[in-house]
């Protein structure tokens, strides 16, 4: 059920906006399985871990915002 929604969402975004636009958000997938094992699973997270997910954060963040602000004089 979570696979068919994903892809809908996803179909769905590919259809209004240039999959450049799109597919970078795709970093965020271990972010959103980190988030759902500490909400639903109640796991323990380590330091290692929490320091992956703030990097993968990080590209995130440099891959949608950064040429936009590149654009700018």
């Amino acid at each position: 059920m979570a696979t068919n929604l994903g892809y809908g969402l996803w179909t769905n975004l590919l259809r209004k906006y240039p999959a450049s636009r799109v597919a970078p958000f795709s970093l965020g997938v271990p972010l959103i399985g980190l988030g759902a094992g500490i909400l639903l699973l109640g796991e323990t997270i380590a330091p290692l871990q929490w320091a992956g997910a703030f990097l993968v954060l990080c590209a995130l963040v440099c891959v949608v915002v950064g040429p936009r602000l590149m654009q700018r004089p």
